[in-house]
């Protein structure tokens, strides 16, 4: 049983912390590439699938991408900003099925 009550509260912090990412993913991008970029999160997450946000953030070359979306945009270096990203993209890729309620 306390096996049972263990694995349930796993699971739903692991949950909760992929959710604040992307919480905070989404709110980085407002504040920093939304104006430079010209268009939302969900359209950035959108352009490409989960295998292939995955890989720039293992390849550590998910500022790069970055950078070629939304040439105009700062470099993001932070560590912290970059996972949240990840996890915010992750959320609306191309392959996800998910769309934004308020326009992401």
């Amino acid at each position: 049983m306390y096996k049972l009550v263990g694995l349930v509260l796993m699971v739903f912090v692991l949950i909760s912390s992929a959710e604040a990412g992307a919480f905070k993913g989404k709110k980085i991008y407002a504040a920093q590439l939304y104006q430079t970029c010209g268009f939302t999160g969900e359209v950035m997450g959108k352009k490409y699938t989960k295998k292939e946000w995955k890989n720039f953030y293992k390849k550590k070359t998910l500022a790069n991408v970055l950078k070629q979306e939304c040439p105009k945009s700062k470099l993001i270096t932070k560590k912290s900003d970059i996972r949240a990203l990840f996890a915010f993209f992750r959320l609306f890729s191309k392959d996800s099925g998910n769309t934004a309620a308020c326009g992401g």
